[in-house]
């Protein structure tokens, strides 16, 4: 079978390599499942546009040793690893999304929003944040993927908390269901609000938090800056959230944050809240600047 990822893999390798280093990575690395798909080996060494598996030879005879010391590490490790750290940050190494990673992000988003859709789809009147976040992790754990944490799910007022511990509560009229996952090295970001209600005022909040999704399309392109772009979505923000969402391996640009200009390419976390006093219609979004209109992935 054909690796999805093989070019962009290749594509990284000629990168590092381009910086005259050489990089160990180790299995504990989540980049090493990037790299490799041989749980064997106990770490991958990226030298000269090659990928070399670092392992016992007894245990395959292509798995080569660790000589020298003319390697750098990449982070994370375990501290009883030896060498040196790399002095370039990983984010460098993945400046943007390639578009063999972007299709493969995707693909697997859709697979793990069929996954979540499947346990919310045989919800019973029952059914308590706390189950439906066990169901969610059980079903995509068996499925091949790890979880940087437990699924956030919400219930109505909960929804306006910016970290809910799923509880006891069961669902009246709105969910929110929140997923970070990892598969081969590349982080999947699930985000959705679930509307269990007709009543027009929450009809009318969840619209405007699709709303959001489409204005971020049009605004997160190429020559805006991420000064306009924060002010621009200044009413969907939360002011007591501090953003920690996982983009590991990609390089992003904080929003708000420094003001810089964008380029078609870069990457942003964005997470909207269309709230009120009783509930909170919630959005996070991995946006792809374009040169005439971004995507959402």
């Amino acid at each position: 079978m054909t690796d999805p990822l093989y070019n962009s893999r290749n594509a990284r390798v000629q990168v590092i390599s381009g910086k005259g280093q050489k990089v160990i990575i180790f299995k504990e690395n989540p980049l090493f499942d990037y790299f490799s798909s041989d749980e064997r080996a106990e770490s991958v060494l990226l030298h000269d546009g090659q990928i070399s598996l670092i392992g016992d030879a007894e245990v395959d005879k292509n798995f080569c040793s660790l000589d020298g010391h003319d390697y750098c590490v990449a982070p994370p490790y375990f501290e009883f690893r030896k060498g040196k750290l790399c002095s370039t940050e990983t984010n460098e190494w993945f400046e943007y999304p390639l578009q063999e990673e972007l299709r493969y992000v995707l693909k697997h988003k859709k697979k793990i929003g069929e996954l979540i859709e499947s346990v919310t789809s045989e919800m019973r009147t029952d059914d308590t944040e706390k189950t439906i976040s066990e169901l969610i992790r059980n079903r995509l754990c068996s499925s091949g993927y790890s979880l940087y944490y437990g699924p956030v799910v919400a219930f109505d007022q909960n929804t306006l908390s910016v970290w809910n511990k799923p509880g006891d509560s069961s669902l009246k009229k709105i969910m929110y269901i929140e997923v970070a996952s990892k598969k081969r090295g590349l982080t999947i970001l699930y985000s959705n609000s679930f509307l269990a209600t007709s009543e027009e005022a929450y009809v009318d909040k969840y619209k405007q938090s699709i709303e959001a999704l489409e204005l971020l399309k049009k605004k997160f392109v190429e020559g805006n800056t991420t000064a306009e772009i924060s002010s621009e979505f200044e009413m969907f923000r939360n002011d007591k959230l501090y953003l920690t969402t996982p983009l590991f391996p990609f390089s992003y640009h904080p929003v708000p944050g420094t003001n810089t200009t964008i380029k078609t390419g870069d990457t942003a976390v964005f997470d909207f809240w269309v709230s009120t006093q009783e509930f909170s219609f919630r959005r996070k979004a991995i946006a792809i600047a374009g040169s005439y209109r971004g995507s959402v992935i």
